[in-house]
């Protein structure tokens, strides 16, 4: 595999240990508890799992905990047991560690009707993307003005003052979107409309996830082009 920048990262935690390697990719799959990591542990090695001990799991599950990479917590229906999962600021990172391609779900704002059908258009024809999933984030008393709405649209209503004056709520609403999102999908950020706290909210977590994000670029009456921001 070759290592480029934007992965140099998970790399250099992994340090050549394959057990790490087989872990982190296993949990790309969702939350994975102790037994289930040896299991996997076993399959990989061609090991029983009677041979792959508690001590071998903890410490590489340890350091991939120490670098930020994964966190354990207590199980929701059993409080004894521990579930590893990968944060969700890495797990666009660790797909690009692998390789490994995922739908593409869009999230953005929206304070023009027309945006809805000019962004997809222009996705397509300038970069052959094609999301599975478009999120908005609109204004309660926008929706109305919406008409003709395509199946893979969903809309996240905010009331209006908040949307416009209240950056932490916003931030925090959108960033509950893009965690449960990004489990699934590669989630790509759109900057070209919305009000300017929800731009700078999606542009925060833009950077703190690891997330493509664009603008629409407006070049004539009926021409457009995509601008990456970050790519």
């Amino acid at each position: 595999m070759v290592v480029t920048s934007e992965v140099v990262e998970v790399e250099d935690v992994i340090g050549g240990v394959e057990a790490r390697r087989i872990i982190l990719k296993k949990l790309l799959d969702g939350p994975k508890s102790g037994v289930e990591l040896r299991h996997a542990l076993a399959v990989a090695f061609n090991r029983p799992i009677t041979e792959i001990s508690d001590a071998m799991l903890y410490f590489n599950l340890q350091a991939l905990e120490n670098a930020g990479l994964i966190r354990r917590n207590r199980g929701r229906d059993n409080w004894k047991a521990k579930f590893a999962e990968i944060v969700p600021e890495k797990i666009q990172l660790v797909r690009k560690y692998f390789g490994i391609s995922v739908p593409i779900v869009c999230v953005g704002g929206l304070d023009d009707p027309e945006h809805v059908r000019g962004m997809r258009r222009v996705l397509k024809n300038d970069n052959n993307l094609v999301p599975s999933k478009y999120i908005f984030v609109i204004s309660s008393n926008f929706k109305r003005k919406i008409a003709g709405v395509p199946e893979d649209v969903v809309f996240e209503e905010f009331e209006e003052h908040v949307l416009e004056e209240d950056f932490e709520e916003v931030y925090r609403k959108i960033r509950a979107i893009i965690e449960k999102e990004v489990a699934t999908h590669e989630v790509i950020l759109d900057l070209t409309c919305g009000s300017r706290v929800c731009v700078l909210s999606l542009f925060k977590i833009a950077w703190e996830f690891g997330l493509r994000c664009f603008y629409v670029q407006r070049l004539g009456e009926n021409e457009k082009r995509v601008i990456w921001i970050k790519s």
